[in-house]
């Protein structure tokens, strides 16, 4: 008695896989396409409220040892001397005051925080910052890199 031959299709098998990898290749080329890079969209010239006049960098309060740099660009920036350690408050707030002035559509605020200081600096001109209406905060950590 012979036995039965098994027989395998395998046409759907490799229909589904042929369609599986052009859908693949094409979420990946749609992905990089859409990718957008970080520096376009910190300066929004659209007018979609990120800064304050187009193409202006954001807030930028960078937090070291023993000072706190504030500004926007790097020759215009300005470093707050720390007291005892602390963030001097009342010149925090007048800087930050100041720059709501020049900027008065700007929400963003970046705080750089480096490694070993003190995470209530950083919480306490954080609520400053959302007390002068920068309520899109982004926080960094790290020591700033040089170019």
């Amino acid at each position: 008695m012979r036995r039965p031959i098994a027989h395998l299709e395998l046409s759907p098998m490799i229909d589904t896989m042929a369609s599986l990898t052009v859908m693949l290749f094409a979420m990946a080329l749609w992905g990089t396409a859409a990718a957008v890079p970080v520096e376009q969209s910190i300066g929004c010239n659209l007018g979609c409220g990120i800064g304050g006049e187009p193409g202006a960098p954001p807030l930028t309060i960078h937090f070291t040892q023993d000072q706190v740099w504030f500004g926007r660009k790097m020759e215009h920036g300005r470093l707050l001397p720390r007291s005892d350690g602390l963030v001097d408050v009342a010149l925090v707030d007048a800087m930050l005051r100041f720059d709501r002035f020049l900027y008065p559509r700007d929400a963003m605020v970046i705080l750089n925080v480096d490694d070993g200081v003190a995470y209530g600096d950083m919480l306490t001109t954080l609520d400053r910052a959302r007390r002068y209406g920068y309520d899109r905060p982004l926080l960094a950590g790290g020591p700033a890199r040089e170019r």
